[in-house]
Order: C-alpha cells, then sequence, then structure tokens
C-alpha cells in the first residue's frame, strides 16, 4: 500500500479469547428491498443558504429587526421562510449573529434526538428485513472459527488474511451489521434530517462569524457544519453498530464509551467504533475506551510526526517504550499498533487488520484501547 506505514509490538503472553461465541439467532427472517430515492440533489439545492445577504444599511435599528426577526422564525411553518429569516439576520451584522447563532443552536438541540431516535430504529428494522430464511447461527460459528484459525497461523501473511479472513468477515457483516449508507438508504426523511442539521450548524457557524471577536467566546458552543459532519458520522456509526445482536457486556461498554467518545478526536472515535465492531462481529468483547491510553497514543503520534521517526522506541528521555507512555498518562498497556499516511482511523484500522502482527493485537484479549493521531500519524494501545 504506497505511501503507508505500520508497525506493531505483539502482546507478551497474551492468547485471543474463543471466537466461537454464538450470536443471537435472527428472529424475524423476513426481507424486502430497499430504494434510494433521488433526493439527495433537490435537498441540496432546497437547503443551501442564499449566498447574498440583505444588507443592514438600511434598518434603522437592527437590534429591534433582529430581535422581530427571532421571534418571526418561531411562528414560520415552511423551510423556506426559516431560510428568508436566517438569510435576512446575517444581513444584521452583529446584532442578526447573535439571535441566529442563538435559533440555529436551539434548533440543533432538539433535533438532534429526534435523529437519533429514528435512525436506531431504522437500523434495526433494516437488520431484520434482510435476516436470512434459516438459522445462521452455525454458518456464523464456522465463519469465526475461519478468522480465528487464520489468526493463529504460523506463518500469517497479508494473503492469508486476504483470501480467507476478508471473505469470512464480509459475510459476518452481511448477516450482522448494517452500515448507515444502508439506513439513510432505507429512509429519505433520514436524509433530509441530516441536512437540516447540517444546514442549522452552517448557520451558527455564519451567524458566530459577525460577532465581535472579544464576544464569539461567550457564545454557547456548537460545531460548524465540518466538525458537525465527523460528529454525525461517528454518531450513525454507533447507532448502526448497536443495531449488531450483542451480548449485554458489549453494549453496555459501548454505551459507556460514548461520553468518553465526545473528547476524542471524530476519526479516533470512528476508528475505535471500528476495530470495536470488527471484534463483536468476530465474537470477541468490545474494548473500553481508556483515556490515558488515548493521551499516551496521541503523545507518541504527535512525537513520530514532529521528531521524524517512525517506531516503537522513542528518542525522547522517559517516552522510550509504549509501557513507559501509558505510565506516563497514568494506565498500562501492553501491546502498541502504529501507522502513518491516512487521516481516517476506520482506515487505519484497516491497514492494521491487513498486516500480521498488528492483525494479532486486534483480535487480543485486552479489555481497553486507545487511540490517538496527530496529522496523519497513527497510535494505538491496548490494555
Amino acid at each position: 500500500m504506497a505511501g503507508y506505514k505500520v508497525a506493531g509490538v505483539p502482546t507478551h503472553g497474551d492468547s485471543p479469547r474463543s471466537l466461537f461465541t454464538p450470536a443471537p439467532t435472527m428472529l424475524d427472517p423476513a426481507r424486502c428491498a430497499v430504494t434510494f430515492p433521488a433526493v439527495m440533489l433537490a435537498i441540496s439545492v432546497l437547503l443551501a443558504l442564499p449566498a447574498v445577504a440583505i444588507s443592514d444599511a438600511g434598518v434603522a435599528n437592527p437590534a429591534a429587526e433582529a430581535r422581530r426577526l427571532q421571534g418571526e422564525y418561531k411562528r414560520v411553518k415552511t423551510l423556506l421562510e426559516r431560510q428568508e429569516i436566517a438569510a435576512a439576520l446575517l444581513g444584521l451584522g452583529p446584532d442578526g449573529g447573535r439571535r441566529l447563532h442563538a435559533i440555529a443552536r436551539g434548533e440543533f438541540l432538539k433535533r438532534l434526538p429526534t435523529y437519533s431516535a429514528a435512525f436506531q430504529r431504522t437500523a434495526a428494522d433494516v437488520l431484520r428485513r434482510r435476516a436470512p430464511a434459516g438459522d445462521p447461527t452455525a454458518e456464523i460459528a464456522a465463519l469465526r472459527h475461519t478468522i480465528h484459525d487464520v489468526s493463529k497461523a504460523a506463518e500469517l501473511t497479508k494473503e492469508l488474511i486476504e483470501q480467507k479472513s476478508d471473505p469470512a468477515l464480509a459475510r459476518l457483516e452481511s448477516l450482522l451489521a448494517v452500515t448507515p449508507a444502508d439506513v439513510l438508504a432505507a429512509d429519505a426523511t433520514l436524509v433530509a434530517s441530516r441536512e437540516e442539521l447540517l444546514v442549522l450548524a452552517g448557520w451558527a457557524e455564519q451567524a458566530g462569524s459577525l460577532v465581535p471577536e472579544k464576544e464569539r467566546g461567550k457564545l454557547p458552543p456548537l460545531p460548524g457544519r465540518a466538525e458537525a459532519i465527523g460528529h454525525l458520522d461517528a454518531a450513525d456509526e454507533l447507532a448502526a453498530l448497536l443495531a449488531t445482536p450483542l451480548s449485554p457486556a458489549d453494549r453496555q461498554t459501548l454505551i459507556a464509551n460514548v461520553p468518553l467518545a465526545r473528547n476524542l478526536d471524530p476519526e479516533e472515535a470512528r476508528g475505535i467504533q471500528r476495530l470495536n465492531q470488527i471484534r463483536v462481529l468476530v465474537g470477541l468483547p468490545a474494548q473500553a475506551i481508556d483515556p490515558g491510553l488515548v493521551a499516551a497514543c496521541r503523545m507518541h503520534s504527535e512525537d513520530m510526526c514532529t521528531k521524524d521517526f517512525f517506531a516503537h522506541e522513542s528518542p525522547i528521555a522517559g517516552r522510550e517504550t509504549p509501557w513507559k507512555r501509558a505510565a506516563l498518562s497514568g494506565t498500562t498497556g501492553s501491546a502498541e499498533n502504529i501507522a502513518a499516511g491516512t487521516e481516517s482511523g476506520p482506515e487505519a484500522v484497516l491497514m492494521w487488520w491487513h498486516s500480521p502482527g498488528h492483525h494479532k493485537n486486534l483480535l487480543g484479549d485486552q479489555k481497553r484501547t486507545g487511540l490517538g493521531r496527530y496529522e496523519r500519524h497513527w497510535t494505538q494501545l491496548f490494555g
């Protein structure tokens, strides 16, 4: 893989838990085809904020007009009317910016739980509808057995992983998992709701830029559009993961990870979610996020990037080994993976999946994990 680098430190004395944990049997074998209406272009055009905002040059009292428009926003019913009010507020300078920021943030926080609940319901429905006609338990066990055998091979190679583990994992995903794309394809209303959330985040970002710089820090926080996309992507991937048949312990771990993931870079969170998706699909327990391991990973990723080296052994005094770096962050570690060349958390995990030493680490029996990046450098620790 040109432009990418990976390296791993194996676990000492650890052996993977059994991969044969049977998955709950699908209860609803019904199947149905889902189609995705061609609504994306129409939604994008409809929800786009006008590029030309109304100027406040002719408004005698911008503050009063902004207050009036905020009240009017609460009364209007159509998207076009709300869009016009947003454009008018943006044309009122700081007074309009403050009001529009409050509107956008309030609407975003009100709509987000509704969107999330609908996404979760649709994810579960998609998985039920495409369940196979028979009981897949035996097939699932055989697929997990294949992945287990490959991971334990004395001469494990990338080619063996690609030839045997990749098809087995893909089949497990078809039986037990849905993707956010699957869910959105099943319900065009969800697509529209998601885009509305992004539009609101964009409005708040534009509105905040109109407020004097010394006041911006006092505005209640709300991510801008680009950051909101990252957060929604991570939330959608988690909701899709929770639709997978899970043990009570795995579900508890994944839910407990949610508040911890809020403190991560969105790509770090997505990488950990992808790791846990792989683990539950192959019958291994989900791993808990360890903030200390995350801190140690970020430290090493930054050091590798800024000090121009790529190794588990660091030239920096006190940080020479993964175990020292974990200790500096108040925790313990037992295996480490490193990679370089991508900004995507799931892609970093995929790189490790196809690299023999890292592959074994991903499927180890540790209970905790951390993932940290600096630019295009990645470190993953287990404990």
